[in-house]
Formats: structure tokens, C-alpha cells, sequence
């Protein structure tokens, strides 16, 4: 249950980096991503998600935290990270666009059904 405990906070630590540098490729395209391996990270954020799904049913112990987030807010959450990523990625080749965007729709499913508890 520790190591489950360890693996969220370093889960939230590597999304809060993910999406500062999302940010930092928005303001200076190129910069971020010529020094540090975008695709990297985003498959390193998704082993981890992999690794705390499979941990969280081999305990069987669900995420129970429930966080209360309105509608509106999330859809323009949603639509500030599609502009952004769009920016983002619009230096990247065709494969690493398809893996990237796929992953992250990923760690976005994931985080709404798993860590916000909605079901619908």
C-alpha cells in the first residue's frame, strides 16, 4: 500500500511536470523539445498509470478520493490542453503525433474515471 501511496504522488509529480512543459512548447516551440524527450515522458506517464491500475486491482483498493469539478470548468480545461498540446505538437512527426495524442487521451480517461470517481 506504500509503494501504491508513492507511485500516485509520483504520478501527480510527473503530470504537473508534463504539463509545464507542454506549457514551456507552447511559448518557445523547439526549446523543450530539442532537450528533453517529450515522447519519453508521456510513455513514462503511461507505464506508470499501467503500473497503478494493475497494483490498485492486485490490492483491490480503489482510489476513494472524490473531487468535485463543475462542467464548464472541466470542458475548458479540456479545451485549454487540445490548444496547447495542438501547439505543442505541431513539430513533431506523424507517428510521434498519433503516440502522444493517443496517450495522452489515455492519462485523460484514466484520470477522469479514476481519480475524479465518474462514471458516465
Amino acid at each position: 500500500i506504500l509503494f501504491y501511496k508513492l507511485l500516485i504522488n509520483i504520478l501527480i509529480a510527473l503530470l504537473v511536470i508534463w504539463f509545464f512543459v507542454i506549457l514551456g512548447e507552447a511559448f518557445l516551440p523547439g526549446f523543450i523539445s530539442t532537450n528533453i524527450s517529450f515522447l519519453k515522458l508521456i510513455l513514462l506517464i503511461f507505464a506508470l498509470v499501467l503500473s497503478l491500475h494493475w497494483l490498485s486491482k492486485k490490492i483491490e483498493k480503489p482510489i476513494d478520493s472524490k473531487i468535485e469539478l463543475s462542467k464548464p470548468t472541466l470542458f475548458v480545461t479540456i479545451f485549454f490542453l487540445i490548444i496547447i498540446s495542438g501547439l505543442a505538437l505541431l513539430k513533431f512527426s506523424y507517428f510521434s503525433n498519433v503516440v502522444i495524442t493517443l496517450t495522452t487521451l489515455l492519462i485523460l480517461f484514466y484520470l477522469y474515471r479514476e481519480l475524479l470517481n465518474q462514471d458516465s
